[in-house]
């Protein structure tokens, strides 16, 4: 490298150092009076390379108007061959940093490109993590993210800007889908390999460079390495509101191209300017709206008692719906759906967007009534618009991804069609309001049946030991014959893995019938390996293993089929990093299988803090009922979505299916329905002496994260159609009903306080105030279901029973449903938007606090009695 100025200039730049050697790293470090802090960095920065033994290069990109170049280049000496120099002036100074980096990008020589902040709040000793995972794994961008688990924001000072940052990423994600793959799009801190920058083309001039870089690739692989923000050792932030503003500018630039934007967002965009249009339009050609408005509110459930559903649909619609509805369509179709290419004109587009007209329409036209009742039938013209548009790019969303051969068919038209005709007739002759009293009979009717169903599920194997013992024999164990495997797969747990490592070795078992093994993704390691290594040279044993895998993608099923080929046992068990089995967990198997001959074997799994959290209790219950009774139902039917853990499968069959699907975010249940299908026998085992102890979400949003994910991962197995494999109509309908729970949450449990205010403000006829009131009579059953649920739990697991939680249970179970609620709707949402990245539950050991307290309490009775 030369140190002495060079002549390379270019309109308002000029190139002051250039770096030598062949680097296999380059850091792009963009600079801005950062005279106080870039010889600090580079020294930090150099140790750490070092350290890892990277051959390197430091790209700085300076606009200063201080002494930064002159720092830097006195700095150069100490490192020869590794500094690149590149002072911009005048304009060129004023394009902000994502031109800077732009810049960086051009004389970048590494195969990986590194971009940090040269202020010291990226600290340089998490380089090395970044360039690491970048090289083992097959991704797109490795970023450092402060908001995965494990990182930290804290160098963010003050709670605005705290607030600011997290609420921008929310702005982006909303925005951006594909930013939706880190949990941090608004870091400046992430490496790439140089030939992403091939099939990257950069518009923004703004300040989010890591923004512009996801929202250029379709699906972009990331992965996340947490590390802690820290606080600026000089001077204060640079960052000043005007950026802020042309930083949320560009992002809302690539928001409206073509095929970057959330094309959600655009919908609700243009139905949002519908309905505004059609309400000015009102306003502008009726001088008596209010008037008229006001009258409707009054009015409206006399007109719709009278007069038929077509009659007065068409008396209240003028033309200006259809035009609005039209112009609607033609800004849909080049706006929100240009990326589909439907903004060119052709027959096909043409044809499609006929359809799009006709089914808005319809749309409106089926749902008015209903909003008329509430807001008047003029307001209710501009809100059902707005309800239509969003309805019916819902329903288009299998065609426009092209996958509307799996669902139109000729035969469902038909039937469509017949049902559409059969509908039209009717509700031509028919009074309305007959129609909308039989609509709620049928809507409540099977919500009634499937209250019903759930409550018998939950009692179905109660005090049953057929049902709940499976053949479990825990007075005689059988002589050991089996071998088994115990796969714990691990991702953050350095908190937790130590403890359950010790407790896998000290199950009573012969240990050459005995495999552990411990999977753990190297990219994404916080320091759980080191763990795993140092707790197995303490045990000095053989048959407790580490697995370890770079390549993508980075969640559990994964990381079970890596272990699964390492399998050596006759039986494979799955294990969650915190789980606590009973010491003769095995030997209890051991006999159910021999006793059953079972393919497969669920064991029982109970969530123990049950006073953690508000909603813990309610969390500890569903296990408890899932375990203890539900489950047995499904295996007795042969449809087993199996639990997470303490399952063990035969390890050639699972071989033999391909082991579990990498792609489905409840890879558990859909193994578990795969192999119903082929007619694999399924037996579950239940005893709170055997369960194997877990715990709760620690946190309101890590439950709600879980919850979605299973959610999510139901509803992934249920768009597949892999329920249609089943050979008898029972088995596909007990299919659909536990996939389809997502959807029966939300409806079920809104349906509750409708049917309170339809009880308390509208006169119904007698038959549909009678079933009204069963979804209150099924609330309190379920209360009292688990009342009684909760006293057999403490007794079974030796806590002491409280009255007080009785009054939990009352006062916040249907608080706890709403919870269950913005966990399905958010699975839908993600499922919809193809949000699959993986949210991990954390752990934080408290189910072994409460396992301890349990034990206190009945060696305290033992002793009183």
């Amino acid at each position: 490298m030369s140190l002495a100025p060079t002549s390379n200039t270019i309109h308002d730049e000029e190139v002051l150092l250039s770096a030598g050697g062949v680097p296999y790293v380059s850091i792009i470090l963009p600079t801005f009076n950062e005279s106080k802090n870039v010889v600090e960095l580079l020294r930090l920065i150099d140790e750490t390379m070092k350290t890892y033994s990277y051959e390197y290069e430091c790209v700085f990109v300076d606009d200063s108007y201080d002494a930064t170049p002159e720092v830097i280049r006195t700095a150069a000496s100490l490192y020869p061959n590794q500094i690149t120099l590149i002072k911009r002036r005048g304009a060129a100074a004023k394009t902000g940093l994502t031109m800077a980096f732009k810049r960086g990008f051009a004389s970048a020589r590494g195969d990986i490109i590194v971009c940090m902040d040269t202020d010291l709040q990226h600290p340089p000793a998490t380089i090395a993590k970044l360039v690491a995972a970048v090289a083992a794994n097959p991704v797109d961008v490795v970023v450092a993210s402060r908001y995965t688990h494990g990182g930290s924001a804290e160098g963010l000072n003050g709670f605005f800007r705290k607030f600011v940052s997290k609420a921008s990423n929310y702005y982006v994600w909303m925005l951006l889908p594909s930013t939706r793959q880190t949990t941090d799009p608004m870091t400046g801190f992430f490496a790439f390999r140089k030939t992403l920058l091939n099939t990257v083309a950069f518009s923004s001039l703004g300040f989010k460079i890591l923004v512009e870089l996801l929202a250029a690739i379709e699906k972009p692989q990331v992965i996340d390495i947490p590390f802690s923000f820290q606080q600026r050792k000089e001077d204060e932030s640079k960052a000043t509101m005007k950026q802020g503003i042309v930083a949320y500018r560009d992002i809302f630039s690539l928001f409206l191209t073509e095929s970057r934007g959330s094309t959600l967002v655009k919908v609700m965009i243009v139905a949002s300017g519908v309905t505004y249009l059609h309400f000015m339009g009102v306003l502008v050609s009726s001088s008596k709206f209010f008037m008229e408005t006001s009258i409707n509110r009054m009015s409206s459930s006399v007109i719709l008692s009278k007069m038929t559903w077509f009659q007065n649909t068409a008396l209240n619609f003028d033309i200006l719906t259809p035009l609005v509805a039209l112009v609607g369509v033609a800004v849909l179709f080049r706006f929100a759906l240009a990326k589909y290419n439907f903004h060119k004109i052709s027959p096909k587009n043409l044809l499609l967007g006929m359809l799009f007209l006709v089914s808005i329409y319809s749309i409106t036209l089926m749902i008015l009534p209903f909003v008329a009742v509430f807001v008047g039938v003029t307001l209710a013209k501009s809100f059902s618009l707005f309800a239509a548009f969003i309805i019916a790019y819902v329903c288009a969303i299998p065609i426009l991804n092209g996958k509307h051969v799996n669902v139109v068919s000729p035969e469902k038209i038909f039937l469509l069609a017949c049902l559409a005709f059969v509908f039209l007739v009717f509700s031509y002759f028919l009074d309305f309001s007959i129609w909308w009293v039989s609509l709620l009979i049928a809507v409540y009717s099977l919500v009634i049946a499937q209250g019903l169903f759930a409550l018998f599920l939950m009692i179905y194997a109660w005090e049953n030991d057929e049902n709940t013992k499976s053949g479990l024999n825990s007075a005689d164990f059988s002589s050991p014959t089996f071998s088994f495997t115990a796969i714990v797969p691990c991702k953050h747990e350095k908190n937790t893995i130590a403890d359950t490592i010790r407790a896998m070795h000290q199950l009573s078992y012969p240990q050459d019938k005995k495999q552990i093994l411990i999977v753990i993704h190297e990219g994404s390691d916080d320091g759980t390996i080191g763990i795993v290594n140092e707790t197995i040279a303490e045990l000095h044993t053989q048959n407790i293993q580490l697995v370890t895998f770079n390549e993508a993608p980075v969640n559990k099923p994964h990381g079970l089929n890596k272990a699964l080929a390492q399998a050596t046992g006759d039986f494979v068990a799955i294990f969650d990093a915190e789980d606590e089995p009973h010491t003769d967990l095995l030997r209890v198997v051991n006999t159910a299988l021999l006793n059953t001959n079972a393919d497969v074997l669920q064991s029982g799994v109970q969530l123990m803090n049950y006073d953690s959290n508000w909603y813990s209790i309610f969390n500890v219950l569903e296990y408890y009922f899932w375990f203890k009774s539900s489950l047995h139902f499904y295996a007795k039917n042969k449809v087993a979505p199996l639990g997470g853990v303490s399952v063990f499968f035969r390890r050639a069959l699972l071989q033999k299916v391909g082991g579990w699907d990498v792609n489905c975010l409840t890879e558990d249940a859909e193994v578990g329905i795969r192999l119903s299908q082929i007619g694999a026998k399924v037996a579950v085992i239940y005893s709170a002496k055997y369960a194997t102890r877990e715990e709760t979400p620690p946190t309101l949003v890590s439950f709600v994260k879980q919850r979605t994910r299973w959610a999510q991962g139901f509803l992934q197995i249920l768009a597949r159609g892999s329920f249609r494999k089943f050979p008898t109509f029972k088995q596909r309908f007990l299919a659909v009903y536990i996939l389809s729970w997502p959807l029966i949450i939300p409806f079920a449990a809104l349906l509750l306080p409708f049917g309170i205010i339809m009880m308390s403000f509208v006169s119904l006829p007698p038959t549909l105030a009678l079933l009204s009131n069963i979804p209150l009579l099924l609330f309190v059953g379920f209360i009292l279901t688990l009342i009684v649920g909760f006293y057999e739990f403490t007794r079974e697991y030796g806590f002491k029973f409280s009255p007080y939680y009785i009054i939990v249970i009352i006062l916040l179970y249907y608080p706890y449903t709403l919870l269950l609620v913005v966990a399905s709707v958010r699975a839908i949402y993600r499922n919809v938007s193809n949000i699959t990245v993986w949210e991990k539950t954390e752990h934080i050991n408290k189910h072994r606090e409460q396992q301890t307290r349990g034990m206190k309490i009945s060696l305290a009775a033992a002793v009183n009695e």
